[in-house]
């Protein structure tokens, strides 16, 4: 681009030079781009190296993975494995334990997500030889209590019937029937019922007579002090 001026002179105009500013070099226009891959490469590497950190102080320990009623015996879809801190706290169960806990029985009802600890489950499913198990259906106040849980022992009792009271007849005392019987299912019978189904072990020449009485509504079970 060129500009007339004047020649002093011979009064005659000219041609005179302008100075053009020169384009910006390549590297100039990807110095801004450099500079936003830098930053975001610089991210990722403190969030990989943040998650590593967290990762390294986690032990894996065996969790709940879905609803687990109090008294049913662990699936392996019961199971999961987390992470979780070494201050935490909790005497959990190792993740390399897991297969050895199917079959084991809840003691409590188990929430997902919730780790797992030994003093919620119950040594064994299976009835024992010369047991038999009893399901007793009780109203509140045929259970001595709400914390009623696998393992306890308690005392299974024939307690008079209503239809004998209203015959104006004496109705027979209470009487135990098993004096120490084992807690081995306990859970509600409806999710809106304070109804609870407690299955018991009892010795197998009992078990008649402890399922005649629950069939009358005549049971209930008692917890006695050590």
């Amino acid at each position: 681009m060129v500009r007339a001026v004047t020649d002093v002179s011979s009064g005659r105009r000219g041609p005179e030079p302008v100075r053009v500013q020169p384009p910006a070099s390549r590297s100039q226009r990807r110095l801004p781009e450099t500079l936003i891959g830098l930053l975001l490469v610089a991210g990722c590497a403190l969030g990989v190296f943040v998650y590593v950190t967290s990762v390294r102080g986690q032990t894996p320990v065996v969790t709940v993975a879905r609803q687990v009623p109090a008294g049913a015996a662990l699936a392996a879809a019961d199971l999961a494995t987390v992470g979780v801190s070494a201050g935490d706290g909790l005497v959990t169960i190792p993740a390399g334990e897991l297969d050895e806990l199917v079959g084991r029985v809840a003691r409590v009802a188990l929430s997902p997500g919730v780790p797992l600890t030994r003093d919620v489950l119950a040594d064994r499913s299976a009835v024992p030889a010369g047991l038999s198990s009893v399901g007793l259906a009780l109203d509140p106040g045929g259970y001595p209590t709400t914390q009623l849980r696998p393992g306890d022992q308690v005392q299974v009792i024939a307690t008079p019937t209503v239809a004998g009271a209203a015959t104006g007849t004496t109705a027979p005392a209470a009487e135990v029937l098993v004096d120490a019987a084992e807690v081995f299912e306990v859970a509600p019978v409806s999710d809106s019922s304070d109804r609870l189904l407690v299955t018991v072990l009892v010795p197998e020449s009992l078990a008649a007579p402890v399922a005649g009485a629950a069939s009358q509504d005549a049971v209930r079970l008692a917890v006695s002090g050590e």
